[in-house]
Formats: C-alpha cells, sequence, structure tokens
C-alpha cells in the first residue's frame, strides 16, 4: 500500500547507479584498494551485512585534528550485498501557494509519506514518523511529523549535531554532484553538511572547487566505497542560504510529538545539487528522511529510522533512499 505522494516502489538497488555515476558516468573498475589506507582505530569488526549491527555504519576512523569535533576521514559502510527492500517512489505534488511555515502541519495539504521503519531491516518503530513534500519554483518544502513522548531537546547551541544528544528530524536531499543535510530537534537548534562528490570534479577538472573544498577549515571526509574512485567531502560549517524550518508541539489521538516544516530555497540548494538548468517538473532527486536519537547515555550509538531502508546504519548511501520526482499536479486538502 501506497500513501498519497507514493507512486509504488522499485527494488532495482543492484542496477541502480550512485548518483554521481548516474551523471557523469563515474562507476569503477575493479575498486578501491582499502589496503593502502591505514586508519588510525578500527571498529569493532562489525558485519555491514548484519541490519542489527548499530555500529556497521563507519568501518575505520582516521586521526583527529587539534581541538577537532569530527575525524580528518572516515571510512563508511557501503550497501550490504543482500536482498533489499524495495525502495520507494515519490511524486512531489505542487505547493498551492507559497506556505507560511509555522510548524503547524495540520493548517496545509502535506502528502505524508508512510510511515518511517528501522534503518537496517525495514521493520515497523514503535512512534509514528512521516514526511512529507512539496515543490514551487523558489522553494523545495518540507513537514516532519513525530509522536514523541520525549520530546523535550536540550541541544540550543546553532552547529550542534543535535541527533547526538536529542530526537532530530533530518533531511538529506542529493543531486549530480552532492547532496545537503539537515537535522534539527523539537525547539528548532540544526545543524547542516554541504556534501560533494570528488569523483566528478576530477573528471571535470574543475581543480578550483577540489582545492576549496581541500581548504575548508572544518570538513570531513568520506573515504571511497568500493568501485569508486574518489570520495566526498563535507562542508561542517555550512549554512544554506535562506533556509528556514519552523517547529510546533502537539497533541493527537496517537500521543503528544512535535513537527517541523522546512523551506530549501533551490536558488542555493542548486549550488550543492549541480542540475545546471531552471527547476522544473520532472526532475529527479534521491531524498532521505530520518528520525534519530541516542540509545541509553553511555552507548554512544544513534538509533534511526528511516523512510527508505538503507540495510545497515549508514544512511550515506544515497542510492537507497527516495525516489523522488517534481510533478505538476497541485496538492490539495
Amino acid at each position: 500500500m501506497t500513501t498519497s505522494g507514493e507512486r509504488g516502489a522499485t527494488n532495482d538497488s543492484n542496477t541502480d547507479l550512485r548518483l554521481a555515476a548516474e551523471y557523469s558516468g563515474l562507476t569503477g573498475g575493479s575498486g578501491t584498494r582499502y589496503d593502502r589506507v591505514r586508519p588510525s582505530r578500527n571498529i569493532r569488526g562489525s558485519d555491514v551485512n548484519d541490519p542489527n549491527a548499530t555500529d556497521a555504519s563507519v568501518l575505520a576512523i582516521g586521526p583527529h585534528p587539534d581541538g577537532g569535533r569530527f575525524p580528518r576521514w572516515t571510512l563508511r559502510a557501503d550497501v550490504p550485498d543482500r536482498p533489499l527492500p524495495q525502495i520507494p517512489e515519490y511524486s512531489c505534488l505542487r505547493a498551492p501557494i507559497s506556505l507560511e511555515l509555522d510548524g503547524n502541519v495540520d493548517e496545509k495539504p502535506w502528502p505524508w509519506s508512510a510511515p518511517f521503519v528501522h534503518i537496517g531491516t525495514g521493520d515497523a518503530v514503535s512512534h509514528l514518523s512521516r514526511v512529507a513534500l512539496l515543490w514551487n519554483e523558489e522553494h523545495l518544502y518540507a513537514a516532519f511529523d513525530f509522536i514523541d513522548p520525549d520530546r523535550e531537546a536540550t541541544a540550543t547551541e546553532p552547529g550542534t549535531h543535535v541527533y547526538e544528544v536529542d530526537t532530530a528530524a533530518e533531511l538529506l536531499t542529493a543531486g549530480p554532484t552532492g547532496y545537503h543535510e539537515i537535522g534539527v530537534n523539537s525547539i528548532g537548534t540544526s545543524y547542516e553538511v554541504d556534501w560533494r562528490w570528488v569523483a566528478p570534479l576530477v573528471e571535470h577538472a574543475d581543480y578550483e572547487e577540489i582545492d576549496r573544498l581541500y581548504r575548508l577549515p572544518n570538513y570531513l571526509y568520506y573515504a571511497p566505497r568500493s568501485g569508486e574512485r574518489a570520495g566526498r567531502v563535507g562542508d561542517l560549517d555550512f549554512r544554506l542560504s535562506g533556509l528556514v524550518h519552523a517547529e510546533a508541539w502537539s497533541d493527537r489521538v496517537g500521543g503528544i510529538g512535535w513537527t517541523v516544516e522546512m523551506a530549501l530555497p533551490w536558488s542555493s540548494l542548486d549550488e550543492i545539487l549541480g542540475f545546471g538548468e531552471p527547476v522544473r517538473s520532472g526532475r529527479a532527486l534521491r531524498v532521505q528522511a530520518m528520525r534519530a536519537r541516542p540509545t541509553p547515555e553511555g552507548s554512544g550509538r544513534t538509533e534511526c529510522w528511516t523512510w527508505s531502508v538503507q540495510g545497515n546504519a549508514n544512511v550515506h548511501n544515497p542510492e537507497r533512499w527516495t525516489s523522488v520526482t517534481l510533478v505538476d499536479e497541485v496538492a490539495t486538502s
């Protein structure tokens, strides 16, 4: 069964090329030689094919810069080599008007997704969590709806990776050259990351952009996965110009919770996504939406529920994200 915006699904994950490869032909050959990389620490030998292995997201970690919150690089788990649930497909409807965001999702015609599921297994989860998308020529709009008995939040410092301390609504939006990540808690504290694939820059000899990435004062490099010739760079200090989000607490029959509404300007977002043409009906995106929260104090792990199943704990495999297409149909109540 599908819900309002969803158009069924596809399970073609084995032939579905990675985002960078889809647009620039950058599929690898014999694979990446990780024996040339000497990680400073290995992560407990996790089985990346185990959907319940919450520590299987990161396989190796590089050194931490002096005083840095994050290591200089990590090696993330690839999509596991086993059958996975189907990838959802979603028709993103037009917003009927320019939306005024206040966090009150019941006042707008949001076409809700199916409920989120466990990131690794696709199993049902304990509290309703869902997302909806709309668009017009100016913005990509998103809304989250969470039932959350523990909706209180503690992180207040802008830029805090809120999923480490609070329940967070996470939106990841990908295009040909990169993807944008934002996470926000119930009181509006947020962080963002601008992720850029390096291989297309090398392919197009864009050395100016490569130089810019490696001069960033605070970045994280994800090492290439098998079959990739280069990885991706994340700007940890990034803020998307013009982005707006609003949160509200809700009380409903299903329980207490909270909601988020976001507006992401295409003019800023497309600098990351790299489509190179004005937004119009028919544009295809990859989008992942996630509810993330820390597991019991002291474990150092994060519990994740997602729109599309990743197969393990690594949300940063865009080929497993929901396939979203912008359509001309206007959303109605």
